[in-house]
């Protein structure tokens, strides 16, 4: 899917691809969030985004290093959260993805829009352009 538009090097940078199957249509972004970039910047481009990537999905996937830490309770951790939940997108990781000397994080995360995700086939899928 095209969505150079809403990126922008270190506060937003995502790629997102749409799946055609049987069952129906899910969209998967994938995206990295610097440390260093702007937080507001990307939260307003991720939810014009997904605006934009959920139109004719029945399913969402949207997962990355978020660089925030889903461990903490902070301002910014609120807020991407409430900002994904009103798209019906809960976090399915809940143990730490980065361990480093005495720092234990959970900055990546996969967030899906239904609990019970079924899986897929490969015989399933159809390529479209």
């Amino acid at each position: 899917m095209e969505i150079q538009k809403y990126c922008k090097e270190k506060d937003l940078e995502a790629c997102s691809v749409r799946l055609y199957l049987q069952t129906g249509v899910i969209s998967i972004v994938n995206l990295y969030r610097s440390p260093l970039g702007n937080f507001n910047h990307f939260l307003k481009e991720l939810e014009i985004l997904l605006n934009f990537v959920s139109k004719n999905s029945m399913r969402l996937i949207v997962c990355g290093d978020f660089n925030v830490n889903f461990n903490d309770d902070t301002p910014h951790r609120r807020s991407l959260i409430s900002l994904l939940a009103t798209f019906g997108l809960h976090g399915t990781v809940d143990f730490p993805t980065r361990i480093h000397n005495k720092s234990i994080t959970t900055i990546d995360n996969i967030f899906v829009n239904s609990i019970k995700q079924k899986s897929v086939s490969m015989d399933q899928w159809t390529l479209r352009s």
